[in-house]
């Protein structure tokens, strides 16, 4: 398949909050979030999953071309996400992990969960981690951490 990239062009998104308030982790999207990103890159330019994948395998996608893509099959999309996208008969991929048939749950999830869940702020629960592991703060300052996930 011979296609130009720099065209392949979509939204991906992760996870929702019902509200900014109560139990929000950061960089979530709420359902208005997701409704004024529609509206600004405008409903007419998001094609239907198929409609991607044909203009994708005739080289035909444009610019102008998005799809929508959700990751890792999570529960506030489907709560949250999809019923925007069924009120703007938006049809998107969604891309679940295999592992979770098989018992297998991405740990970071549940620990994300769990931390923005029990604890009032990520401070809170970063001290508390520190403090529990024993884990030297200056640590976290030197240059040998720092270059490690600067790539990150």
């Amino acid at each position: 398949m011979n296609y130009n990239s720099r065209l392949a062009h979509g939204l991906m998104f992760h996870r929702f909050s019902n509200s900014k308030k109560n139990n929000y982790i950061p960089g979530t999207l709420i359902k208005k979030d997701l409704e004024d990103i529609i509206k600004y890159v405008g409903r007419n330019r998001i094609l239907t999953p198929q409609e991607w994948l044909d203009r994708l395998a005739k080289n035909k996608l444009s610019k102008d071309n998005l799809c929508i893509t959700f990751d890792d099959g999570l529960k506030s999309q489907y709560n949250i996400a999809l019923p925007v996208l069924n009120k703007y008969k938006i049809k998107a991929f969604w891309f679940i992990p295999t592992g979770s048939f098989s018992k297998i749950y991405d740990k970071n999830e549940i620990f994300t969960y769990l931390i923005f869940t029990k604890f009032k702020k990520f401070q809170i629960f970063f001290k508390k981690f520190l403090n529990y592991t024993k884990i030297d703060k200056s640590l976290l300052q030197s240059k040998k951490f720092k270059s490690i996930f600067k790539k990150y």
